[in-house]
């Protein structure tokens, strides 16, 4: 079974592009081809000019953000432990360390008195997605890959981290790679959208060129049958 089969995708720098599709259609593969989570069988993914395949393995990934769906976070560390942990994993000083967190947390409007010392557990959904958002942005990526990073969240929540993600875009202008299941989340999110089904790139273009130029019938249904919900 072939899980993703020709596509032919550029990103530009500082652009935001959502990978939509059915259940099954190949968006969580491609995305985790960028960071070599999935190895591809054949193809070859660049990034900054050079094939991912001949960077050291750690390295790429340290420098390219990831996040999932419900944060990912260790449930033992603290919100300072899980925000600080790639830092102290390349060796930071614990005052180095420390002023990078209460940064970071202060970027994702948790102010660090308050909630640095949480536990995980001790967050709303939306909190432990704005821990997640400050961890990937540790080292300052130019590139942040994210995985359904709001669909698990309520829509009051939703609403108010996709306004908080629309700015941080504008402030940061981060290359980035977004996984979702919502027409509406990539319309609203991203400057382009790519749609994938049973593996194959079905059309790839901005908000307009999907209203107003589907390129088939499949584009057409699948467009109204999202935004009819």
């Amino acid at each position: 079974m072939v899980a993703l089969n020709g596509l032919d995708l550029k990103i530009e720098k500082g652009e935001t592009v959502c990978l939509i599709g059915t259940s099954g259609s190949g968006k969580t593969t491609a995305l985790k081809m960028v960071n070599r989570l999935i190895e591809p069988t054949t193809g070859e993914v660049v990034v900054d000019s050079r094939s991912v395949s001949d960077a050291d393995i750690v390295a790429l990934r340290r420098s390219i953000g990831y996040v999932i769906q419900r944060g990912g976070l260790f449930p033992h560390m603290t919100v300072s432990g899980n925000v600080g942990l790639l830092c102290r994993l390349e060796g930071w000083e614990k005052e180095e360390t420390a002023k990078r967190v209460n940064e970071l947390l202060e970027l994702v409007d948790l102010p660090p008195k308050e909630f640095a010392d949480r536990m995980p557990s001790e967050l709303s959904g939306g909190q432990q997605q704005r821990v997640s958002i400050a961890r990937a942005l540790a080292f300052d990526p130019e590139i942040i890959l994210m995985d359904e990073p709001f669909g698990a969240l309520d829509p009051i929540t939703k609403t108010e981290l996709h306004k908080e993600f629309l700015e941080l875009k504008s402030e940061l202008h981060k290359t980035t790679l977004l996984v979702t299941h919502d027409l509406a989340e990539a319309f609203k999110l991203g400057d382009r959208i790519v749609l994938l089904h049973k593996g194959k790139q079905i059309q790839t273009g901005t908000v307009e060129d999907f209203l107003e130029r589907p390129e088939s019938d499949f584009v057409q249904h699948f467009v109204g049958s999202q935004l009819d919900q």
